[in-house]
């Protein structure tokens, strides 16, 4: 499984998660830190990477 780990958390959680052994990467990793949810969304499909989010509410939203 690769993650792509949103804004809301800190950079050392994708660093940690490496060490564990996964593939992790940050919003501001792939060049996104800032941008629209859409567009994170959209990325994370693109690159196939499960989105760990707590804005659950937007994201929902824009994945239907």
């Amino acid at each position: 499984m690769r993650l792509l780990i949103d804004e809301m958390y800190p950079p050392a959680l994708a660093g940690a998660l490496r060490l564990a052994g996964m593939e992790a990467s940050t919003v501001a990793e792939r060049g996104l830190a800032g941008r629209a949810d859409l567009d994170i969304l959209a990325r994370a499909e693109a690159e196939e990477y499960v989105l760990l989010t707590e804005n659950v509410a937007d994201f929902t939203r824009l994945a239907a």
